[in-house]
């Protein structure tokens, strides 16, 4: 009778990690995820064109997620037969990438990166992107999802950049790009536009930002004003009206020697200790018009 072999004792307190690992080093001396991957050769082909992915920080849940999801169609695809490629391409480039680099350094503003050197700080935004592709790399193995390397593709690559210049050339040629318009978000520090996510990248804060109260002359009185509050007074040659809230109550009010069209509630809180006599009370649709 043939000797069964002895099976290995398990420590009773299971590190899960540990056992990752191990697996993940015999893969490797096995060359598990190359003997997959070129298991289909000469097979019809089909190709997962993975990204790019923006390598600016650590992967969270959401990579994980959709990572696991990409990968069930290639590994589907090589049980049927297929000579099935993982492309994995990477975004190098663009805000996500400045700015982590712009949080190291204690940046704040377009000047700081002009004083410390351009071209230094695209150096430091490559190396920050290949740091942060290694790390994906990493949690990519660390889930099981093998990648084909040999064909990956980067952003920052002049071929790649190139390839876009002339996709965009052919789409003009064939009367295929138009010119619209559309609000968007737009950073003065960084001189251009912003996505939703560009947006989110600095997180949510509370801060204090210098207010103005402006006055704007009624039409048809020389010395009766209606007062409107904003943080954004650039914004004010643009304007083509004023709005009044649908529930709020207005007071005019007289202070020294000019009368003035405000929200009731703000009087205290504009005016404070000055003066005033409250001329008239109106509703908001009395000012509409």
């Amino acid at each position: 009778m043939k000797k069964l072999k002895k099976l290995k004792n398990v420590d009773s307190a299971l590190n899960l990690p540990k056992v990752e690992e191990s697996l993940l080093r015999y893969w490797d001396k096995a060359g598990i995820p190359n003997k997959v991957l070129n298991s289909r050769k000469g097979k019809e082909k089909k190709i997962l064109y993975d990204g790019p992915i923006t390598a600016n920080n650590m992967p969270h849940y959401g990579h994980v997620v959709t990572w696991t999801i990409k990968d069930v169609f290639p590994r589907y695809w090589t049980m049927q037969g297929f000579d099935a490629s993982r492309n994995i391409g990477w975004d190098c480039q663009g805000i996500p990438v400045e700015y982590e680099v712009e949080k190291a350094q204690g940046f704040t503003s377009k000047q700081d990166i002009e004083k410390f050197g351009v071209a230094k700080f695209n150096k430091l935004c490559k190396e920050s992107v290949l740091k942060y592709v290694d790390v994906m790399l990493s949690y990519e193995r660390r889930i099981g999802r093998w990648v084909d390397r040999n064909d990956e593709y980067w952003t920052m690559d002049p071929k790649y950049i190139e390839s876009m210049w002339w996709s965009l050339k052919e789409l003009y040629k064939k009367g295929l790009l138009y010119e619209g318009y559309k609000v968007v978000a737009y950073s003065t520090r960084a001189g251009t536009t912003l996505s939703n996510a560009e947006v989110a990248l600095g997180g949510y804060s509370e801060v204090v930002d210098p207010a103005i109260t402006v006055k704007f002359p009624l039409k048809d009185s020389s010395n009766t004003y209606f007062l409107a509050w904003t943080t954004t007074p650039w914004t004010i040659p643009g304007n083509l009206l004023l709005s009044v809230g649908k529930n709020i109550s207005y007071v005019e009010v007289e202070v020294e020697g000019a009368n003035y069209i405000l929200a009731k509630e703000a009087l205290e809180r504009v005016f404070g200790d000055m003066k005033y006599k409250i001329v008239r009370e109106y509703k908001a649709q009395e000012l509409v018009g």
